[in-house]
């Protein structure tokens, strides 16, 4: 069966897919999921929004054989008296697994926590070749593979020895990739917060306009209702009238009071959230211990957002409760109190009904012979 040939990744859409992967929430997923067709299935997707058409299986097939010819090149040229190597995506892949033992987890990668506590007990590992140096196509890769000499632990990783001035770079890198990475995680909390504030403002909106509503139409039907009583006693009034031989009119009596306005519950507005400015200077292992508690820091900032949001959010649910049942309990005495005014003067106008037919004479028959 011939297999189908595939377009080549351009160099743009390596650098792309290089710092997608690199998200921290992805490289959890990746070494936590069993099955990770869901986690590449995503990656395909943020590929196709920023205009690369790449199936998951593509991405799966890219990120292993880039993990393969990374851990190569750096197992070849970790070895003493090798000729060092370069490759164009060395810098990136070392940015995201250079703090890994390459024998370790899944794929050959290490938890996200081991991989920014590392750098703080060990020198980090630059590979940026010399001048002069063989690149990754012109020379044939080495297979990636165990020193052949004996070692105390299986997951030992060669010590390396590396100028200041490299050293300063790679750290450099490395801040820079946690001051995006923190700042990208921030960014995505405030959209997803304000999201929410977005969502219960229209629910809210929504059910005031519905409360309107229903005391409109109830409104119409008292007013209906009123203006039927109103008739219905007049009725009766003339028929008083002509029982008892009045001949001015009696006017039926007032009943039921003017409905005011509803007011609509205001809607608490939601506090704007300020999101934390965050400096990242100097270079070595004490930015990065700062950067890590900053970003703990930022995290439990962040969940105080998250829970004072939602204590805001159950206060305005509650208002809005408290307001619909007042509402409700309004129109109800108002009902009440229109039917009250109504039977009132039903029983008046009976009243008089019956006094004019008990004082109304009837002609009294003669006597029979």
């Amino acid at each position: 069966m011939a297999t189908r040939k595939t377009t080549p990744w351009s160099v743009e859409e390596v650098q792309t897919f290089l710092g997608l992967v690199a998200d921290e929430r992805i490289q959890r997923e990746l070494d936590g999921a069993t099955r990770n067709e869901k986690v590449y299935q995503e990656v395909s997707e943020l590929l196709a929004a920023d205009g690369y058409q790449r199936t998951f299986q593509q991405c799966r097939e890219k990120l292993k054989k880039l993990k393969s010819d990374y851990r190569s090149i750096k197992d070849h040229n970790g070895r003493s008296g090798s000729y060092r190597k370069s490759w164009k995506w060395f810098d990136q892949m070392d940015a995201i697994y250079g703090h890994r033992p390459v024998s370790n987890g899944r794929e050959g990668g290490l938890d996200p926590a081991t991989a920014l506590l590392e750098p703080l007990t060990e020198d980090d590992d630059v590979s940026i070749s010399e001048e002069g140096s063989m690149t990754l196509d012109d020379a044939p890769l080495v297979p990636a593979a165990a020193p052949t000499r004996a070692a105390s632990s299986a997951n030992m990783t060669p010590q390396r020895v590396f100028t200041g001035k490299r050293k300063r770079q790679r750290e450099q890198e490395h801040m820079t990739v946690l001051k995006e990475m923190q700042a990208a995680d921030v960014e995505q909390q405030e959209l997803t917060r304000a999201q929410r504030e977005r969502h219960l403002q229209m629910a809210l909106d929504d059910a005031v306009q519905a409360r309107e509503l229903e005391a409109a139409l109830r409104r119409e039907e008292n007013a209906e209702a009123a203006a039927f009583n109103q008739a219905f006693l007049a009725t009766l009034s003339q028929l008083v009238q002509a029982l008892s031989g009045r001949r001015d009119p009696v006017p039926p009596s007032k009943h039921g009071a003017q409905l005011g306005p509803a007011a609509a519950p205001t809607p608490a507005t939601s506090s704007a959230n300020m999101t934390p400015q965050r400096v990242f200077t100097g270079n070595g292992k004490q930015e990065h211990v700062t950067v890590l508690k900053e970003m703990q820091a930022a995290d439990v900032e962040q969940q105080e957002l998250t829970r004072a949001q939602r204590e805001r959010h159950l206060q305005m649910a509650l208002d809005d409760a408290v307001q619909a049942r007042e509402l409700e309990a309004a129109l109800r005495r108002e009902e009440n109190a229109e039917a009250a005014a109504f039977n009132q003067a039903f029983l008046a106008t009976l009243s008089q009904l019956v006094q004019a037919s008990s004082s109304r004479r009837d002609p009294v028959p003669p006597p029979l012979d």
